[in-house]
């Protein structure tokens, strides 16, 4: 699947509330890094990075999910500014050109706050029972798992 998506032209990224030494191991692991946009992974340093950059200029936010900044910065890449993505001083038609994948509620919250489309996948700690939240909730997509993703032109 990660095949055809690269192959389709698709750019992929991670938002994670995991620190990157936690996503490199893996990633290298199983042979995932090429895969992906090195511009685009996303992880809890950048947010903690953000929040204290911020807090330097005397504004405090809490920029973790549910606040949408994770996947706003993995959409508009690392080197996108924090000021404008935390003031909405950035192109909105990327945003409809964006899927977040995701298995939590937060996931989903954090897309739809950015504008953005969420697929819920029902692999998280909850599995399958978490179907009707992401239904009620307007989840654009829900699948079972990933691997049940089909890949058009």
């Amino acid at each position: 699947m990660l095949s055809a998506l690269k192959e389709n032209g698709k750019s992929l990224g991670t938002g994670t509330g995991r620190p990157l030494c936690e996503l490199k191991s893996p990633f290298e692991r199983w042979g995932l890094t090429q895969f992906f946009d090195k511009e685009r992974l996303i992880t809890y340093d950048e947010v903690v990075n953000a929040e204290e950059q911020m807090a330097r200029e005397g504004v405090l936010l809490g920029l973790t999910k549910p606040h949408p900044f994770m996947f706003l910065k993995g959409a508009l890449k690392k080197d996108y500014l924090t000021q404008k993505i935390v003031s909405g001083d950035y192109d909105k038609a990327i945003l409809s050109k964006t899927l977040v994948v995701g298995d939590a509620g937060a996931d989903m919250l954090s897309a739809q706050a950015g504008g953005m489309d969420f697929l819920a996948v029902l692999t998280g700690i909850s599995g399958k029972a978490a179907k009707p939240y992401f239904e009620a909730h307007g989840a654009t997509y829900i699948l079972d798992s990933i691997c049940d993703m089909i890949i058009d032109d």
